[in-house]
């Protein structure tokens, strides 16, 4: 008798765990808010499940941590610790199969950075060769809800259309900076940058076409001006769309355009004193600043940096 009440205590246990698992379903973004959903929250999606659970604050430094534990049935398991940006933890998540190549699902988690303007950070997981694998997208400013990535050149892959917030306050204030899109793809163990691949081309010239309007328009500024050479670049049509933007920026705009350095150094470190680039102008501070995040060339900037000087 008391093994049959024993059994039925763990299997009524067991239920009412399972009872309190959400049932999610891939391809819909969803929130974990450890004030609103528990301290511990399970989210199952068809063979996969999501465990959130919120660090037990020890200190304030604490007190915004988690761990995401993420199962595949029958396949590996992986614990990650985060931060949130907010008081207490709480991320957007989406499940799904981001890469038509691997059967795998994705898990896609967008945590919040902190700060005015900014960033959910985008960790993004795969199931490669039998392990997880983590990346991340260091890219977008939302501070709204994600959206789950869409096919946007119509290959079959999905697509992560971001905006490269490294222009963000570069050469204006936020309002006053356009950041030109970036988009992602996964392909195997990898996340891949596709915006100048040729396949986005659409997308871009709509922005091109959005960034020249807008320069010109009636409040010009130069930090909405630079996507027309951050769009030229990625088109593979940089010296024509950089001879419009010498012609047309604002020279009126009194906003300070940021010293370059002489050296490569990495994001957050300050330029050693002595490899301090001034520029005479913003086209030559905006060429420096595509040739180092990649946009452009070192020989394309030297270029760029020629036309600048030109009466």
């Amino acid at each position: 008798m008391r093994w049959a009440i024993a059994v039925f205590a763990l299997i009524f246990l067991t239920g009412t765990a399972a009872a309190k698992d959400a049932v999610i379903v891939p391809g819909k973004v969803y929130t974990w808010d450890s004030r609103k959903n528990g301290a511990q929250k399970t989210y199952r999606a068809e063979t996969l499940t999501l465990h959130f659970q919120a660090q037990a604050s020890g200190s304030e430094d604490d007190a915004t941590k988690a761990v995401l534990t993420i199962t595949e049935a029958g396949g590996p398991t992986l614990r990650y610790r985060f931060e949130s940006g907010f008081e207490t933890p709480s991320v957007q998540f989406f499940v799904g199969r981001l890469d038509p190549a691997n059967p795998h699902w994705n898990v896609v988690l967008a945590r919040y950075s902190g700060g005015a303007h900014c960033c959910l950070e985008k960790d993004v997981f795969i199931q490669w060769q039998g392990a997880w694998r983590r990346h991340e997208i260091d890219s977008g400013t939302e501070t709204g809800e994600i959206e789950y990535p869409k096919d946007v050149d119509g290959d079959g892959v999905p697509d992560f259309v971001l905006f490269d917030d490294r222009f963000a306050y570069r050469f204006g204030c936020f309002a006053c900076s356009w950041m030109p899109p970036q988009i992602f793809y996964l392909q195997g163990n990898r996340v891949i940058d596709g915006t100048a691949s040729g396949k986005y081309t659409k997308l871009l010239e709509a922005d091109l076409a959005k960034a020249k309007n807008i320069c010109t328009g009636n409040d010009p500024l130069n930090g909405l001006c630079a996507g027309v050479a951050a769009d030229g670049a990625r088109l593979h049509r940089f010296k024509d769309n950089w001879r419009w933007l010498v012609q047309h920026y604002p020279r009126q705009d009194d906003w300070a355009f940021p010293d370059g350095c002489a050296i490569d150094i990495s994001d957050g470190t300050d330029c050693p004193a002595d490899q301090v680039l001034k520029f005479k102008n913003f086209p030559q501070s905006l060429a420096w600043f595509l040739r180092r995040t990649g946009y452009i060339s070192r020989a394309e900037e030297a270029w760029a940096t020629a036309q600048a000087d030109q009466p």
